[in-house]
């Protein structure tokens, strides 16, 4: 855990570099995140739950040809499990592991190498959407996403990618934020959820629209049987998630965030803000506490929540500018809370460090 630690104080300290003498958002998002990418990408295959197996999924790709890969597009077969069912991983993640072997000859560089991108495109996503780099950094450090890495590398990947299009969406560039999502679909299929969100862009009156937002929100919960019907016409795969809970469900500090969001929510339309980007990112916060109500029951669920749960990268940074006198109250909150998570997700067992060299 000491590394969680050291880690937090060196994102403060730089952070208090960067707002007393450097002033620079790009060199703040710089050492910020090339530290991170080093502290996920060198951690040994025990450290997350997930990480031997992307080491095996490396090694296998080696062996694999180009044709194998490309022959079952878009999931490709990298292994026959013992019950002689395949194995299958998104193409494009196996090519890209076919790639690094090729280049490489070494398994941990897959984990490497996407550690430095899924970083640096946070990183980017981040200095293009909000000028409060410091306060979206500590979220992004504290509040899962960096911890899911350890674990969900590929899903981190593919949502580091779709994210870049929220930029696009604001600018009116629709078609290449679309293919942002494509992109990150191809490497983890679920990244395509984002697509259905795109209608909300064209709102005209995203405000007065919330309504309509919190009432799905709120029957989505209540709608299992029937998401599971559409979900299985796309993809039987994922409808999966619906039915079968794939570990215990711990909810945790979770609750307090969950109390957090909603009380900020519901204070920021008190004061009629008026903000359509903010609004949209209200859209997305109500989906991720709809999606992880749904998550206690059928657990992989959250897995899909995380998708919108990114976006408290922004929504906090941009709800701290209509905190007028309250301002030190709600950076207050804002670190204990997510320190508080912080520290949670790092006292983990399965996030306890090592390095994969023996120095």
């Amino acid at each position: 855990m000491l590394i969680y630690i050291l880690l937090l104080i060196y994102i403060f300290f730089i952070g208090y570099i960067f707002r007393t003498k450097i002033k620079n958002r790009k060199y703040f998002l710089v050492l910020a995140f090339s530290v991170m990418a080093l502290v996920v990408g060198l951690r040994a295959a025990g450290v997350g739950e997930d990480t031997s197996m992307y080491i095996d999924v490396a090694r296998a790709s080696e062996h694999l040809s180009w044709k194998q890969i490309f022959l079952e597009f878009p999931k490709s077969t990298w292994s026959i499990n013992e019950y002689g069912f395949n194995n299958k991983m998104d193409t494009l993640f196996l090519l890209i592991n076919k790639v690094i072997m090729t280049i490489f000859n070494q398994p941990h560089m897959v984990i490497i190498l996407c550690s430095i991108l899924t970083n640096a495109l946070f990183a980017k996503f981040i200095y293009d959407n909000t000028d409060k780099v410091f306060l979206a950094t500590i979220v992004y450090l504290c509040d899962y996403i960096f911890m899911m890495s350890f674990n969900g590398m590929r899903q981190c990947l593919a949502i580091s990618i779709a994210i870049q299009s929220h930029k696009k969406f604001k600018e009116k560039e629709m078609l290449k934020g679309v293919l942002y999502i494509i992109l990150g679909g191809l490497i983890h299929q679920s990244a395509l959820i984002y697509l259905l969100f795109i209608p909300f862009w064209f709102i005209k009156n995203k405000r007065n629209f919330l309504k309509y937002i919190i009432i799905v929100a709120i029957l989505l919960p209540n709608m299992i049987t029937f998401i599971q019907k559409i979900v299985m016409i796309f993809s039987p795969y994922y409808a999966s998630y619906l039915t079968t809970s794939y570990w215990n469900a711990s909810l945790g500090g979770t609750l307090l965030l969950w109390l957090f969001i909603i009380i900020l929510i519901i204070y920021l339309l008190l004061i009629k803000v008026n903000n359509d980007e903010l609004y949209i990112l209200i859209y997305y916060l109500l989906f991720y506490l709809s999606f992880e109500i749904i998550g206690i029951k059928f657990t992989a669920i959250s897995r899909v929540a995380l998708f919108f749960r990114t976006y408290l990268i922004l929504f906090i940074p941009l709800s701290s500018k209509y905190m007028n006198k309250n301002k030190i109250y709600f950076y207050l909150a804002v670190f204990i809370l997510f320190i508080f998570e912080f520290i949670s997700y790092a006292s983990s067992p399965a996030r306890a460090y090592s390095w994969f060299l023996n120095f």
